[in-house]
């Protein structure tokens, strides 16, 4: 599990109990040792390919990768700048199964900083007629930093354009729509705005069907993500992560900001222990997507509407508002939580507490007054247990055509 691999510290091996720094060894015997003729601290975005660890050397055009299932021994170099043609550094490597045109195989694939794609074949390196180049395409120039996502059997590029399923944008280059295509005025701006900021990252959440992409800002408290929902195909983002980078170990998914590593979609309290105790709960601030309701350049006037919720509490405060044309203030007062009474079952008396159910519906009318062609409804509540928004009901009244 090599970790550090930002270009500036050695990287690390995680043994199951402690932590292995790497360190340069002429003669390596042991787990960590590396006889490498560059400095460590240079080896970052580290991959498994055909049983080998390969390594980007930073700002440089070579890649690296050390000995048949070794943890350490000599790390050879691979300098792949005559096969980029538009120039620039090695930018992130991936190992992909894909069909390379003699049946499925795992392939080793380069991309650089102006996003020339380069894809070996084979299992050795260090034999010319078993690696062998399998093309070189040139793509739009990648993220600044870990372009390539591996995503159910394939791998998505990570560019300024957006985010593309390789195995389509290879064949048909930029004729390809990338998955963000709703997004994609606006991933694409912030790629080239805070291309010189360290926090570019993603990470697939499979218990959650998520794939999420990391957007750092200016400061470290105010990192972005995007998160698609590859059920229903849509995009949301998700504020208040202070996340760079993130990582899955043994199934759990984790992110780390500054000093810390905290770990992700678990429990319902921010800054929990392990069984979900202390912490504070999440103030969550939810807001749908903007829709016409059926009509198209119609004015419309919204007078009621109503969130339908599944709630592991019987009762749960929140407070609801339509926004109209593309206004994403939120609600003011975000009340507080306000949990209801439910019992255990041989624990509680039986004919006087109240008994909890693992789901329970709230359905809420509120009035609204908003007016608009374009309307939104937005939920803001506290949370110290699951709570899904299920759907919305809306009632208004539509005018007619906008000149």
């Amino acid at each position: 599990f090599p970790s550090h691999d930002n270009g500036v510290q050695p990287p690390a091996i995680f043994n199951g109990t402690t932590w292995i720094d790497f360190v340069a060894e002429p003669a390596p015997d042991a787990i960590g040792e590396w006889n490498f003729s560059g400095a460590l601290g240079d080896l970052e975005n580290p991959i498994v390919h055909q049983k080998r660890l390969w390594f980007v050397i930073k700002n440089s055009t070579r890649i690296a990768y050390g000995p048949i299932n070794s943890l350490g021994g000599n790390l050879i170099t691979f300098d792949v700048s005559g096969l980029l043609p538009r120039g620039g550094v090695v930018k992130d490597i991936i190992s992909w199964s894909s069909d390379g045109g003699s049946g499925l195989s795992n392939r080793l694939v380069i991309v650089s900083s102006e996003g020339d794609v380069v894809i070996f074949s084979g299992a050795d390196p260090s034999v010319s007629i078993d690696f062998r180049n399998d093309g070189v395409w040139q793509l739009s120039p990648p993220a600044p930093q870990k372009p390539f996502i591996p995503y159910d059997g394939d791998v998505l590029y990570f560019c300024e354009r957006g985010v593309f399923p390789l195995s389509t944008y290879l064949q048909s280059n930029t004729n390809t729509p990338p998955i963000t295509s709703n997004i994609s005025n606006t991933i694409g701006e912030l790629v080239r705005n805070f291309k010189t900021k360290h926090g570019f990252d993603a990470i697939t959440v499979p218990n959650e069907n998520l794939l999420i992409i990391n957007i750092p800002q200016i400061s470290l408290s105010g990192s972005i993500q995007f998160a698609f929902q590859s059920e229903t195909g849509g995009w949301s983002m998700f504020t208040g992560l202070p996340a760079i980078c993130w990582a899955s170990l043994n199934g759990v998914i984790y992110f780390a900001g500054g000093t810390n590593v905290w770990e992700a979609f678990t429990g319902y309290r921010d800054g929990a222990d392990r069984t979900g105790s202390n912490g504070k709960s999440y103030s969550a601030v939810v807001q749908q997507s903007f829709t016409t309701l059926g009509a198209p350049g119609a004015n419309k006037h919204v007078s009621l509407v109503r969130v339908n919720l599944l709630s592991t509490t019987t009762k749960n405060s929140l407070k609801m508002s339509v926004k109209s044309d593309f206004d994403i203030s939120p609600p003011d007062n975000i009340p507080s939580i306000s949990t209801g009474t439910t019992s255990l079952w041989d624990t509680s008396s039986w004919d006087s507490d109240v008994w909890g159910s693992n789901a329970v519906s709230i359905s809420r009318w509120q009035g609204a007054n908003a007016s608009g062609t374009y309307v939104s409804v937005i939920l803001v509540l506290q949370v110290i247990t699951e709570t899904i928004w299920t759907s919305t009901d809306i009632v208004f009244q539509s005018g007619g055509i906008l000149s």
